[in-house]
C-alpha cells in the first residue's frame, strides 16, 4: 500500500475523526509512556515519514538514527531488527531499541 497514491485520509482518533483533503501525508508520531513519572521509565515511539527519492528503508533508518546520535546526550542503539507491521496488510518496518540521557539520567 502507498500512502502517496490516496486522495484523501481518514483518521480515527480517540478523540473523533477528521477527513483530510487531497495533499496531505501522514508524519504523525505516537508516543505511549510507562507511569505517569517524568521523565518516564520507559516510552515507545512510533513515527512515520516519508523516504526520500529512490531511498529504501534501511538506508532512511540510519539517517535518522545518526540525526538521534548527534542531538541526543548519551544516545546508545541497543537493538535494530526488521519486523511486520500489520498482519492484514503487511508493511516493512524497523525497530530500533534504544536510550539516551534526559535530565542526567
Amino acid at each position: 500500500f502507498d500512502f502517496r497514491n490516496s486522495y484523501h485520509m481518514d483518521y480515527e482518533l480517540h478523540e473523533g475523526s477528521i477527513k483530510l483533503p487531497e495533499g496531505f501525508q501522514d508524519r504523525t508520531v505516537n508516543m505511549f509512556v510507562m507511569g505517569s513519572t517524568l521523565p518516564a521509565p520507559l516510552s515507545i515511539t512510533v513515527s512515520r515519514d516519508t523516504l526520500l527519492p529512490s531511498e529504501h528503508l534501511k538506508t532512511y533508518v540510519d539517517r535518522q538514527v545518526k540525526m538521534l546520535s548527534s542531538k541526543l546526550r548519551g544516545y546508545t542503539l541497543l537493538n535494530r531488527k526488521a519486523v511486520s507491521l500489520s498482519t492484514v496488510a503487511p508493511l516493512e518496518g524497523i525497530q530500533i531499541d534504544a536510550y539516551y540521557m534526559t535530565e542526567g539520567r
